[in-house]
């Protein structure tokens, strides 16, 4: 894998909201406490599909060579628009 050019591409995909749960109601300007909005809800699953350039074939992104890239980048600050 040598001198092959990769790209990564990072979607967050909302994730589907069952309709019969009812989210709840924020009663506070508050950031974790009871009432206020919970910081822990992950509302977005993450996509990632890795494709290298000069073959022109996606790769899987669970091998181990490219697993610990692929984890590098996401645990990075800079992955993400927060």
């Amino acid at each position: 894998m040598t001198q092959h050019p990769l790209t990564m591409n990072i979607k967050m995909v909302l994730k589907e909201k069952d309709p019969a749960k009812k989210p709840a109601q924020i009663t506070k300007l508050a950031i974790g406490k009871p009432g206020g909005v919970d910081p822990d809800v992950d509302d977005y699953d993450t996509v990632v599909t890795v494709k290298c350039l000069q073959c022109n074939k996606e790769l899987d992104h669970k091998q181990p060579i490219i697993a610990g890239l692929v984890d590098s980048v996401l645990q990075s600050q800079s992955a993400y628009f927060s």
